[in-house]
């Protein structure tokens, strides 16, 4: 980031404090200075100021003073100056005592929707820092309108005076003309008042070892173009109600090793062209952990726990285009689904993921028409399907090791389904299906190890391109064709199944080559007359026992 961190260089030091003191406010004393100026403030309560100078420092006199800046009406603090240079706020407490309402917040949005958008009853994605209008809504406590301001130290907080307000105060307002670097900084909210920790608009932002807590109406709001950007490093995010942190726009942008936690919102929201890197936080005990709709996020060696629905959603707003990847995580325990994607042209990749386990349905979850890879993820002891792909969804999923999951370890189909690929996956030890195929057109399964489940494959009304898997050890049958389902097995190793090693029922009709089928209870079991003929006039060698039942009798090899 280009937000400078240059230690200001200053040629004078002024005091303001008590009657011995040279100056009594702080805006006296930059009215009488100029740039290269250090401010030292002795404990006490001043008044808001404006900074229209750079390379100005403004300091608690010793670390153990209390200063207080508290404004009423404008901004505690404004930043506002042209030109090379910046300002220092050290060891300040900045509070505000009223919270106006902001008229027309939401551009376009009354106040009954704006009520309803604050109680969560509206589409989460709503984006305060795109509809801030900043000549229209004054009420914040620091807002850089032009220049660069670094703060260390520093409170930034909300201490309301009479009755609750319908409106939404922002604490922290970088306008798109201002950065600004905010470094082992708490921004707090309120109980009672809506308010938004930090507005970023298209200028740039540098959070570091601070908080963001207790905001009604959201965490970090952050809208970037180029060249603005965005940098939380080692920040807290928490017990804010929307959202910890939002993102949209495609600026740079980064979280690195954040917390984001107990945000009755979504911990972060990612959307329309962000390009975040989201990696190495912990993200537990929010709403949604990662909500990402549109965007080109990387959400990488993060920890996804505990979350009350899925650890990270992805989704697209308006079929506009998600190409986000989610690698080496472990998202483990969340209430809904470990990952859940849907949503036209939706290409979210799914790669590496250590620990999909534990989560209250699945353990990946791909809606109708999202089209993405799931690509070496270890996932087990999820609720549901370990991966399970919807009607109309199509899935690449690749050496992938889906373990001891509740229901079937993978399960994909519905009308309209078709093109998904099933490569070198290891399907074991579930206590259901390791693979489950509903009304699924043109499915290639190549490579694949199903063993140890409860059954093997089932493929029902299901056109299968099944070749070099190996099916075997499975409770009961090695693979299932039911209702009519055209299959292609080729160099198939299907053995010591404990039931049949193929069962062909329900007029499916499949076509086979080079299978291995053996020392299974039942080799082959079939009750279709012209399956029985294609499989006997085919080169599959037959061998062991098998039973194939032709109207009213049987034929025995």
């Amino acid at each position: 980031m280009s937000v400078s961190e240059d230690p200001v260089k200053v040629e004078r030091t002024v005091f303001v404090g008590s009657d011995s003191e040279q100056y009594h406010s702080i805006q006296d004393a930059l009215n009488a200075t100029g740039p290269r100026t250090m401010i030292l403030v002795s404990s006490g309560n001043y008044s808001s100021f404006v900074i229209r100078n750079p390379n100005i420092v403004i300091a608690a006199k010793e670390p153990e003073d209390k200063v207080l800046v508290m404004a009423e009406r404008d901004s505690a603090v404004i930043v506002d100056f042209q030109g090379e240079g910046s300002v220092l706020l050290d060891n300040i407490k900045f509070g505000h005592t009223y919270l106006e309402v902001p008229h027309a917040f939401h551009q376009g949005v009354g106040l009954v929707e704006h009520k309803k958008l604050m109680k969560g009853e509206q589409h989460s994605f709503h984006y305060p820092s795109r509809l801030y209008q900043p000549n229209r809504n004054r009420a914040s406590v620091l807002r850089v309108i032009r220049g660069n301001v670094r703060a260390e130290n520093c409170l930034f907080s909300f201490r309301p005076l009479g009755k609750e307000t319908d409106g939404c105060t922002v604490a922290v307002v970088i306008e798109s003309g201002g950065k600004a670097s905010l470094i082992r900084c708490e921004i707090s909210g309120h109980i009672t008042y809506s308010t938004i920790g930090v507005i970023l608009q298209y200028g740039k932002l540098k959070l570091e070892d601070s908080k963001i807590v207790g905001h009604l109406g959201g965490g970090a709001s952050i809208c970037l173009k180029e060249p603005g950007s965005f940098e939380a490093i080692g920040c807290v995010f928490s017990k804010n109600r929307h959202f910890g942190l939002q993102i949209c726009g495609p600026g740079v942008s980064k979280a690195i090793n954040c917390r984001f936690f107990g945000n009755q919102g979504d911990g972060v929201q990612l959307g329309l062209a962000a390009q975040t890197l989201l990696q190495g936080c912990k993200i537990e005990g929010n709403q949604e952990g990662v909500n990402m709709a549109s965007c080109d996020a990387q959400i990488r060696r993060n920890k996804i726990a505990n979350n009350s629905k899925n650890g990270v959603k992805s989704t697209t707003l308006m079929g506009l285009i998600n190409e986000s990847m989610v690698g080496l995580n472990t998202i483990s325990r969340n209430g809904e689904n470990g990952v859940r994607i849907e949503g036209l042209n939706n290409f979210t990749r799914v790669i590496g993921n250590t620990n999909v386990k534990l989560n209250g349905a699945c353990g990946i979850s791909i809606g109708t028409n999202a089209d993405c890879v799931v690509k070496n993820n270890k996932i087990y002891y999820n609720a549901f399907q370990g991966v399970c792909v919807e009607e109309g969804a199509v899935c690449s999923l690749i050496e992938n090791n889906v373990l001891r999951n509740m229901k079937a370890n993978v399960a994909l189909g519905g009308k309209g389904s078709s093109s998904s690929v099933l490569l070198k996956n290891k399907l074991a030890e579930g206590v259901a299906e390791g693979l489950y195929v509903l009304e699924s057109g043109n499915l290639i399964a190549y490579g694949n190890k199903i063993i140890r489940n409860y059954d093997g494959a089932v493929f029902e009304a299901s056109d299968v391109d099944f070749r070099f898997n190996k099916v075997s050890e499975n409770t009961m049958n090695g693979v299932t064709l039911i209702t009519a389902s055209q299959a292609t097995l080729s160099h198939n190793i299907i053995e010591d199944n404990e039931g049949a090693g193929l069962i062909i029922k329900n007029k499916s009709k499949p076509k086979m080559s080079k299978n291995t089928i053996q020392n299974n209870e039942i080799n082959i079991f079939c009750d279709y007359l012209a399956a029985n003929e294609e499989i006997i006039a085919s080169s599959q060698p037959l061998s062991g026992r098998n039973l194939f039942i032709q109207d009213a009798f049987c034929t025995i090899f």
